[in-house]
């Protein structure tokens, strides 16, 4: 069995061994397939089915020197596709609120949208809350994947946290 500081050098070896021509590849075919039928841009929960969808449709790699899981697959596209592909373009990145997600889980804040929404009462809240539940139930999914995927592994403890975080509290 190796020790985390060789764990830790395996790892930084494969990241020194990429190179900027692979991409998200998993990501941008699942994108690349998206039915206009299922995935209907008019709907105010677009957004939030295609990541439903794509968090179904990826892998969950795990290697046994993982010290932490949750990586993607990469790999260089073929000459047909289409990549990247502009359906999830953003213009910048967000920034969670950590310390209350690890204090609530998903799971809570979820129960503080579904609270607020029943508050307000308005359309625009319920749409929002609709599209939490389809997220946060998409992530705990993959979670549940990757716990399967770690135990396999037998990297037990990564599997058991996962089973429980992100959606409980940390």
């Amino acid at each position: 069995m190796k020790t985390t500081n060789e764990k830790i050098e395996y790892l930084k070896n494969l990241v020194f061994e990429m190179d900027n021509n692979a991409c998200f590849i998993e990501r941008e075919r699942f994108l690349n397939t998206l039915d206009p039928n299922l995935y209907c841009e008019e709907s105010p929960q677009f957004f939030a089915k295609v990541l439903s969808g794509l968090l179904a449709s990826v892998s969950v790699p795990v290697d046994e020197n993982d010290i932490f899981v949750g990586r993607v697959v990469e790999g260089v596209t073929n000459e047909y596709e289409q990549i990247p592909c502009k359906i999830l373009a953003a213009k910048g990145h967000m920034s969670p609120n950590y310390s209350k997600l690890l204090k609530l889980g998903f799971r809570g804040i979820l129960q503080e949208i579904k609270s607020n929404a029943e508050r307000l009462g308005d359309e625009k809240s319920q749409i929002f809350y609709q599209n939490a539940q389809i997220v946060v139930d998409a992530i705990h999914f993959y979670a549940k994947r990757y716990a399967e995927a770690a135990r396999k592994k037998g990297l037990i403890e990564a599997a058991n946290a996962l089973e429980k975080v992100p959606y409980e509290p940390a």
